[in-house]
């Protein structure tokens, strides 16, 4: 893990991905899935773009920075991230509590599912009024992949 990387290369293979996965999950729903507003783990500002960003920053700096290195869950991730100066405090707080919202909401919506029963639904609406608090985090994980990955997107 802790090689030195082409970052340009590196954040290419990332953006492709990501795209990747953002493309099958619009062709999912384009063949008649019920898709909730937005889709807590793989919609724009949702966990996975965190997960990208977490393991981009760890590709891409733990060569310059071994803290990266010693844990390997999210959070204390970002944490060794404020600590090489990756990103300011400010921003890895923000992360975090996304992350920490966006998993907590997932796990909610999962046991309300699992306590229903199989035949039951949220309706689009009451999804979209669970998810509206959602709202400024996924702004903010979106605001820090663009800051993150602005000089690579092309």
């Amino acid at each position: 893990l802790s090689q030195t990387r082409d970052t340009e290369a590196l954040a290419a293979d990332v953006l492709k991905m990501r795209k990747r996965m953002r493309e099958e999950l619009t062709r999912k729903a384009g063949r008649g899935a019920a898709q909730p507003p937005f889709v807590i783990k793989q919609g724009k500002g949702g966990i996975v773009d965190i997960e990208f960003m977490v393991q981009f920053i760890v590709l891409s700096q733990s060569a310059q920075c071994k803290a990266l290195l010693t844990y390997s869950d999210n959070i204390r991730i970002l944490e060794a991230a404020a600590g090489c100066g990756v990103l300011s405090a400010q921003e890895i707080e923000r992360l975090t509590q996304a992350y920490l919202a966006l998993r907590a909401t997932l796990h909610e919506f999962a046991l309300q599912y699992t306590e229903a029963g199989p035949e039951s639904q949220a309706t689009e609406a009451a999804t979209a009024e669970a998810l509206a608090p959602l709202a400024d985090y996924r702004a903010d994980v979106t605001r820090m992949w663009q800051q993150v990955f602005s000089a690579y997107d092309q």
